[in-house]
Order: structure tokens, then C-alpha cells, then sequence
């Protein structure tokens, strides 16, 4: 064997075995207790606009080969020297945000035998950053741990906190799509949630006030209450939940606009826009035996597959086959409705038959159908795109109804003909 390996192997040897004897003499004194900060380096720091200061905790943490050594530290905005070279060894603008900003509490850090650790409280003024953040993104918040008597980590004693954002908390509706909720309510009425959101995770404890918009609401006013009289309770880490309470339904369909009013606790942002609640019963249990057309299509497309919740399957009136009155759907019901609202997907595959223009009868028999509505494209909104869906207000005849019928007159490309793919009925 090589002599200097052999040296070497000795040389290693009786350092271990004088390590397990001496260890006191091996570990350098400087290393027996050592300090450094918990978050180090350049950090991002976000402030919320709410009126209130922001705490920001600076955790200083000891370890060495003798933890249970008392120590002391002192957390500090850095000096002018040090901030300098702090710019020069970064090569950043980085410019100081004014001591006006901010405030350090419990930065002198005494550590016991027992102390792991210690934290310093920065407080900071969010409307005092603000002016000068919106002036230039390079202003920062250097912070830096040193000592007088104990070993400092160096790579992990300076913060620096940056590209500091100052963010007004917004509320919202949650789970809304173009300002719309569509809910279902059984005809003996019900409870339904409507969610509330924020743009960041919620830190506070405040309400959200909302109130009813008459002008976008077709419920009565005795068919509903706002729980807490539309006071919406958000704490901290959760977001707020409205409650609204339905009598039995009057209504097969009915909307209730709502609208964030105010805060109370917070001086948050909030959404305006109201929203419309669309509240609807559930779906008529209707059977393709209750189904019948003067116009089949004998080649394709029965009426039993507008039930069977399959949009890639579909009813297709005449078109093989010439039929001179206009085609119609009509729905003949067990008993009599007095409210109905339905809804009809178009096909899936393209909307080269989409209705264009058609009207809904009702009425106790075939002879005494009366025209409840008159439908166009221009007007109403129906789709005209493949598996387009139109979803009808409410329609409340004169008197209850047992037939229902809907008559179509044109098609999106000027044809007699049309397709659905899916139809609902809604009625009480």
C-alpha cells in the first residue's frame, strides 16, 4: 500500500477517535452557537390596502453544536453603508423606502438556553409605501441581523423585501357566469347558498351587506327572505355564504336581483354589478309517451330521444317528406299546469336548423289553443350555433293548461324544418 495513503488513513483515525474523546476541543468555539433568519434573501412582500397597519414577523433562529447557549441579535433596517454595499454586491437600483413607512418592534433578540428562536414584529404603513412604490417598482425594505457577541450565519442575514404590491381587497360573487346564478327550488321552497369570493385568501373578520334590486326581481316579496336581513359574515381564512330562504314556489321560474351594498368592518372594495338569481323548480318528469308531432322525419330523429339527456341524439322534424301546416312539438300533461318555463338544446353537430321564429300554445284542448308567446331570433336571443340552449322565462296562461304546444315557422337558413336535441319542462 501506498505510504502516504497509509499517513493519511492514521492522520484520519486519530482524529475520529479524538473527536469522540475531545469533541469540546475539535469544534471551533464560534460554531457553537450560530444565528440566522428564519426567511432570507429577496422576498416579495404584498400589503393590503384596508386601513389598518401590516405586521410582518422576522424569525431569528439558533443552532450550533451547543444550542442551549444563551445568545443575542439585533434585527435592523440596514444603515446607509450597508445598504450601499448591499446595491453594489447585487448590481440592483434598489432604492430605501423612508423610515416613515415602517416600524420594528422586539428587534433587540435575547435568546435563553431554551429559546430556539425569536421574532421581531415590522410594522408597515401600506398607504405610506403606496406613494412611493406607484413613483418606482426599485424601492425595497432591507433588513439585516447582526451581533456583538455571537455568530451570525452569512448567507442567511439580510432580507430583503421587494417588488412590494399594495392590493385593495375586493369582494365578489362566487360561482356566477355573466353576472348569473340559475338555482333549483322545489315547489315547497327551499334554502339556497350563494357564494362570495375575493381576489386574494381572506385575513379579516367583516360583513358584506346585500340588498335586493326590484327592477331585475319578478319573485314577490313575501316569497323570500335574506337571512340576517342580507348581512354576509366572512372570517378570517373563510369566505362568506348568503342565505336565502323560498316559500312554497308560485313560479315555475322567478329571478331576484341582488347587489352588494357595503361593508361593515373593513373599508374593501366590492363588485356593484348586481346579479340575477334564476330560481326554477325541477325538471317535469315527462315521458316520450306525453310527446307527439304532426311532423316526423320518417328517416331519422324520433322524439323520444329529446328526453334521453344524449345532445348527440335529437328530433328532427320533416324534411324528407313534404308537410304543409308548420311543424309542431306538443307535450299533452297527466294533469294541469297554471306556471311552465322549458328549456331546448339545438343540435350537437351544427345549427343549420336552429329555430329562427316559432310560437308556444297552450290550452285544455286542441281547440282552444291560445297563443302564450311569439319567439324570433332577433328578439329573444335564441342560439343559432350547434348545441346552442335557450332557456325560457316564465309563461303563465290565463288558466291552467294540459297541452302545450310549440309551433315552429322558420329556421335559421329559411327552411320549415327544425332539430332539438334536448328539451326540459318546468312546471307547477
Amino acid at each position: 500500500m501506498n505510504m502516504k495513503k497509509i499517513a493519511y488513513l492514521s492522520l484520519g483515525l486519530m482524529l475520529t477517535l479524538t473527536s469522540c474523546e475531545n469533541y469540546d476541543n475539535i469544534i471551533p468555539e464560534e460554531y457553537n452557537k450560530i444565528l440566522s433568519m428564519k426567511v432570507f434573501g429577496e422576498q416579495d412582500l404584498t400589503l393590503y390596502e384596508t386601513g389598518e397597519q401590516t405586521e410582518y414577523n422576522i424569525v431569528v433562529m439558533k443552532s450550533g453544536a451547543k444550542p442551549d447557549e444563551t445568545a443575542e441579535a439585533t434585527v435592523d433596517v440596514m444603515n446607509e453603508a450597508q445598504f450601499e454595499k448591499l446595491k453594489t454586491e447585487s448590481g440592483r437600483p434598489y432604492k430605501m423606502l423612508p423610515a416613515e413607512c415602517f416600524a420594528l418592534s422586539d428587534n433587540k433578540m435575547k435568546f435563553g438556553s431554551t429559546d430556539m428562536w425569536k421574532t421581531a414584529k415590522l410594522t408597515i404603513d401600506p398607504m405610506k409605501v403606496k406613494k412611493y412604490v406607484e413613483e418606482s417598482p426599485n424601492y425595497v425594505l432591507p433588513v439585516i441581523t447582526t451581533s456583538q457577541s455571537d455568530s451570525i450565519l452569512a448567507t442567511a442575514n439580510t432580507l430583503v423585501l421587494k417588488s412590494i404590491q399594495i392590493i385593495k381587497p375586493a369582494v365578489s360573487f362566487g360561482d356566477v357566469t355573466n353576472y348569473s346564478i340559475t338555482k333549483e327550488i322545489g315547489k315547497d321552497g327551499g334554502t339556497v347558498e350563494i357564494p362570495f369570493t375575493m381576489q386574494i385568501d381572506n385575513l379579516w373578520d367583516f360583513n358584506t351587506l346585500v340588498g335586493v334590486v326590484p327592477d331585475l326581481t319578478t319573485f314577490d316579496t313575501s316569497d323570500y327572505s335574506l337571512a340576517d336581513g342580507g348581512k354576509v359574515a366572512f372570517t378570517k381564512g373563510a369566505m362568506g355564504k348568503l342565505k336565502i330562504d323560498f316559500q312554497p314556489m308560485k313560479h315555475a321560474i322567478a329571478k331576484l336581483g341582488l347587489q352588494i351594498k357595503g361593508m361593515e368592518g373593513k373599508s374593501f372594495g366590492y363588485d356593484e354589478t348586481p346579479v340575477v338569481l334564476t330560481a326554477r323548480v325541477p325538471k317535469y318528469p315527462l315521458t316520450a309517451a306525453m310527446l307527439s308531432s304532426n311532423a316526423v322525419e320518417p328517416s331519422e330523429g324520433s322524439l323520444a330521444n329529446l328526453l334521453d339527456g344524449d345532445i348527440n341524439t335529437y328530433f328532427h322534424s320533416s324534411w324528407s317528406v313534404w308537410v304543409d301546416p308548420a311543424h309542431y312539438v306538443q307535450i299533452d300533461l297527466p294533469e294541469a299546469v297554471s306556471s311552465f318555463a322549458f328549456s331546448y338544446t339545438n343540435r350537437s353537430s351544427n345549427g343549420n336548423a336552429a329555430m329562427a321564429d316559432f310560437s308556444v300554445y297552450a290550452g285544455n284542448d286542441e281547440s282552444s289553443l291560445v297563443e302564450l308567446k311569439h319567439y324570433t331570433m332577433a328578439q329573444d336571443n335564441l342560439p343559432g350555433g350547434a348545441a346552442g340552449v335557450f332557456n325560457s322565462g316564465e309563461l303563465k296562461p290565463s288558466e291552467p293548461v294540459k297541452i302545450i304546444r310549440f309551433v315552429h315557422n322558420v329556421n335559421k337558413t329559411n327552411e320549415k324544418f327544425f332539430v332539438w336535441s334536448e328539451f326540459s319542462l318546468f312546471a307547477i
